[in-house]
């Protein structure tokens, strides 16, 4: 969607720009360097349809953003970890910033919820802390549940997501 709109000649810095986000997540270093740059375009949207992970921090903390959830938006946080870590690759790996990023990631989402490091912690560590729809409003991670209506490029690009208008 984002790259249609960036590519045509039609770029208007006044018009809103919908940015769908369906990411399992990746690295919150990629994220947080995201969420920079998307805070400084003009008249962004961000609509999660499953935000999860590092993905969920791009969407629940890019400030400067409109954030809309849909009835079927799933926001997913969980304890910070490295996939496919060996023991061999353990030897020259510095945790300490593992745990930097974690405490740092963490903090974030649980100041924007607005619970203790204690009650966030509660809920994602050893297991995941899905969110859904009006919850992810509720929680102050999204600014309001809104239903989609689509034009016919942006449903055969994310078809689960827009209904045609009746």
């Amino acid at each position: 969607v984002v790259g249609k709109r960036v590519l045509l000649d039609s770029w208007d810095p006044q018009a809103e720009l919908y940015i769908v986000i369906v990411s399992s997540g990746g690295s919150y270093y990629d994220a947080k360097i995201m969420r920079d740059m998307l805070s400084k375009i003009p008249n962004i949207t961000l609509i999660c349809k499953y935000c999860a992970s590092a993905a969920g921090f791009i969407f629940a903390t890019t400030p400067k953003v409109k954030r809309y959830v849909t009835e079927k938006s799933v926001l997913l946080m969980h304890e910070m970890y490295i996939p496919k870590l060996t023991a061999e690759m353990a030897k020259s790996y510095d945790f300490r910033s593992l745990i930097t990023d974690s405490d740092e990631f963490n903090k974030t989402m649980y100041s924007k919820i607005g619970i203790s490091k204690e009650q966030y912690e509660k809920k994602i560590i050893d297991k995941e802390w899905n969110v859904y729809d009006q919850e992810i409003v509720n929680l102050h991670l999204a600014d309001k549940l809104v239903k989609l209506s689509c034009n016919l490029y942006v449903q055969r690009m994310i078809p689960d997501t827009c209904k045609a208008k009746e």
